[in-house]
């Protein structure tokens, strides 16, 4: 699917590729005592699709081969937890990282006074 993400986004550039919840994609690696399983789960297989080391692998390659500045690609992750991620692979993959932090109860309650007096609530 990566590869054909890439192509069409070739044919049809200048595109932007957008990737949600890239923590998931590139999940920091846990901290904790060795041998134990946390929760029962399964170790994903090598060969599973949906195995997030599988995905950056391919990612990282089909980035590497395919945006570049003449194909005129954007790649843009974004990411509710970014403490999750693991920095070294965002800094791989991404060129830049801005962080939003969430605002404070002062910022977050004169927002939505003024959404309420905007829109007639």
């Amino acid at each position: 699917m990566i590869a054909m993400t890439m192509k069409a986004a070739k044919e049809f550039a200048p595109s932007i590729i957008y990737l949600d919840e890239a923590e998931k994609i590139f999940p920091a690696k846990k901290k904790g005592k060795r041998g134990k399983k946390k929760g029962g789960a399964k170790k994903k297989s090598k060969n599973d699709p949906a195995n997030p080391a599988r995905i950056k692998k391919t990612l990282i390659k089909w980035k590497a081969k395919w945006i570049t500045d003449e194909t005129r690609i954007t790649l843009i992750g974004c990411s509710s937890e970014p403490e999750n991620g693991s920095k070294k692979d965002f800094k791989k993959i991404f060129d830049r990282a801005i962080y939003f932090p969430f605002p404070d109860y002062n910022t977050a309650r004169l927002m939505w006074k003024t959404f309420i007096l905007e829109f007639g609530g």
